[in-house]
């Protein structure tokens, strides 16, 4: 998703297709944004030679990209600063401010999400007039979370960026991090009629699909390709 969005901003050109390894999942539940930031550091740990301490392994292991909401926040519906782009004007969604006004994150919903739209914005927060939560308010808001990080949103990128481009999916009922019902959901709910290609494998891990199926993973994408 980060390399499709980041191509979409620099290069407008036409794309005859495009393949999904072991993605997407756009259910943002707890478990999974600790799950890939957790593995994102590791790897890049591995990758540079940096050895982790066992104090450092147990930060690791409990991690938080989910925080309260606190007394002083803001809530705002707003359009993210820098969204301003190659693909143009972003839409709004909910963000938290902190009393100085600096960005806390983004608002994430009981339901699992974060909030893309006004009336749930409105119906959790209570009201769209921006400002500062009373200790109480924060309180009752306790279900609503503030994400610190989280991943571009792979839907309206389907839906507008690469609509009607052909896309292959591969993924595996064996993935332990992205499940074969999110990518199905995904597919099934989120992109174009048709538009998706999915690809299940059993028996591979997350992103060792070519590793533990070679044979077929090569042959399904010549098939895309000369589609």
């Amino acid at each position: 998703a980060y390399l499709l969005k980041e191509l979409r901003r620099c290069w407008r050109g036409p794309l005859s297709g495009v393949v999904l390894d072991s993605t997407p999942d756009n259910s943002f539940t707890p478990a999974l944004l600790r799950q890939v930031a957790n593995g994102a550091i590791r790897a890049l740990c591995a990758l540079h030679v940096v050895r982790i301490s066992e104090e450092v392994d147990q930060a690791l292991s409990k991690i938080a990209l989910l925080e309260a909401m606190r007394a002083g926040d803001v809530p705002s519906w707003e359009r993210p600063s820098g969204a301003e782009g190659a693909t143009g004007a972003q839409p709004s969604l909910g963000v938290v401010r902190d009393a100085e006004g600096e960005l806390r994150g983004r608002l994430f919903l009981p339901e699992g999400r974060l909030c893309k739209r006004r009336e749930e914005f409105e119906r959790h927060i209570g009201t769209s007039e921006r400002r500062a939560l009373s200790a109480e308010e924060a309180e009752s808001m306790s279900e609503c979370k503030v994400a610190t990080v989280w991943f571009p949103d792979l839907s309206s990128l389907l839906r507008e960026e690469v609509a009607g481009v052909p896309v292959l999916a591969m993924y595996s009922s064996t993935d332990t991090l992205i499940k074969a019902r999110a990518v199905e959901d995904f597919v099934a709910n989120f992109a174009q009629p048709e538009q998706v290609r999915p690809v299940r494998f059993t028996g591979s891990p997350h992103v060792r699909h070519f590793e533990k199926h070679g044979d077929r993973y090569r042959s399904e994408l010549v098939a895309f390709v000369e589609a």
